[in-house]
């Protein structure tokens, strides 16, 4: 059920990256990584809108974690 409710979070959060809802993206995508820090897709898609929201910095972070994670990932 856990997995279940994340994949509703994830899919929650990157409906607003779509919507362009940068910011509010961002913070949700944190809140999922807050409660499961080794989710590389949260941390990819995080890296994405920060790099979207002109936050560089946070971008290289998160994508960097992402793909120590998992090296196939697609970007």
């Amino acid at each position: 059920m856990v997995g279940n409710n994340s994949q509703d979070e994830l899919a929650r959060a990157a409906t607003l990256h779509r919507q362009g809802r940068l910011t509010e993206a961002i913070r949700a995508y944190r809140e999922l990584i807050a409660r499961n820090p080794r989710n590389a897709r949260a941390l990819n898609l995080l890296g994405l809108a920060c790099f979207a929201n002109g936050e560089l910095p946070a971008a290289v972070v998160a994508m960097r974690q992402a793909l120590a994670l998992m090296p196939d990932l697609p970007a």
